[in-house]
């Protein structure tokens, strides 16, 4: 049949042409299922080869190493939005109060503001603890008498020198101490240190959280740029690549048992993702650029899309399940008249290839599986 296809083309027929027709299952349609015939190839193979000079004529030039003009702007950008929000921060009143009162209107260096955390964190003495207490009203109890010791309505913090009123509509669900967050001497790596309420520190605290809650920052940043004045650095478009087996996807299962059996069953389709935290002023082709990188080491190659037809297809298979593949083929036929299938093997074959197509995925490299900063 190869030799008759190859005739039909005029000579040319390729071994990655070939391969694909018959990976694909159109050899089969000729020779098994009789719903093709060899012209039908032919112009299958013209069209791609069509397709392919269109794409050589409109191909990229190669990457310019260089910086392009995007990305130059981009930065400049970050770096006067940077300013701006640090500008901002600076006039809040609530910080220029701290930085009177506690820093003398003064600025630290970063040897400065460590040795001032830590100082002031064994000064004031021992952290205080807090334990979250989850209550229960009478008017849920009298509604849910059964689950009433279950059911949380409200909560509130209470320190150990306050002790909670545990009753029978009450629980502690938590125990916890607040940290200031700081730099370390090591680049990359983050210093803590445990804060006693009513202090220096404590009052540190609820500024930096909130600092941290109205411009973006993490609260490291904020502490640091209250002491220091050093601005956090701000990014118009943070990514991450995600595979929930790692994080939130286990939680809750044990781990040698639950965890392991959807570990090893969940399609990896439904646990990984690609996570893009974009300024909205970013243009939409430097977003696009991004997720394409982000896309390529972790989407199977040599894949066509699928049509809406085949994944109507996967989609009716998945949720009848039940008789032979005959009853299911003539049940899609009655419904899916415009896409009919008059070969049993073919439709089990179309639906089994197609499913396994969504499904399939390749390793996600360790490299991408944080977060880009």
């Amino acid at each position: 049949m190869r030799a008759e296809l190859n005739r039909a083309l005029r000579g040319g027929l390729t071994d990655y042409e070939w391969t694909v027709l018959v990976d694909d299952g159109h050899v089969d349609e000729v020779l098994v299922y009789g719903s093709r015939t060899v012209a039908d190839l032919a112009t299958k193979v013209r069209h791609w080869r069509s397709e392919t000079r269109k794409l050589k004529h409109t191909a990229p030039r190669p990457a310019d190493p260089r910086p392009t003009s995007d990305s130059v702007a981009i930065g400049a950008r970050d770096r006067a939005v940077e300013a701006l929000l640090a500008s901002d921060a600076t006039k809040y009143p609530e910080v220029k109060a701290f930085r009177s009162e506690s820093l003398a209107d003064r600025l630290l260096d970063p040897e400065e503001a460590r040795e001032w955390i830590e100082t002031y964190a064994a000064g004031e003495g021992p952290a205080t603890w807090f334990a979250e207490v989850e209550f229960i009203d009478q008017a849920t109890r009298d509604l849910f008498p059964e689950v009433a010791g279950s059911l949380g309505v409200t909560s509130d913090h209470y320190r150990p020198a306050d002790p909670p009123p545990l009753t029978t509509r009450s629980r502690v669900r938590n125990v916890f101490v607040r940290w200031i967050e700081y730099p370390s001497v090591e680049d990359g790596w983050i210093d803590r240190r445990a804060i006693r309420v009513g202090g220096k520190l404590d009052r540190l605290w609820h500024l930096c959280d909130r600092l941290a809650r109205a411009y973006g920052w993490e609260p490291y940043e904020a502490a640091w740029f209250v002491l220091t004045g050093v601005p956090p650095a701000y990014v118009s478009m943070r990514e991450t690549v995600v595979d929930r087996q790692d994080g939130e996807w286990g939680r809750g299962l044990k781990p040698d048992a639950d965890g392991a059996f959807f570990r090893s069953r969940v399609p990896e389709v439904a646990r990984r993702r690609i996570v893009l935290d974009a300024d909205p002023k970013l243009q939409p082709k430097v977003v696009a650029s991004r997720y394409r990188q982000l896309r390529t080491p972790l989407a199977a190659q040599r894949e066509r899309p699928l049509d809406e037809a085949t994944y109507e297809l996967v989609a009716f298979t998945e949720r009848n399940t039940t008789g032979t593949w005959e009853e299911r083929m003539k049940l899609w036929n009655a419904t899916h008249s415009e896409s009919p299938y008059h070969d049993v093997r073919w439709f089990r074959r179309k639906a089994n290839r197609a499913r396994e197509q969504i499904l399939r995925t390749v390793p996600v490299p360790s490299a991408n599986l944080v977060n880009g900063r």
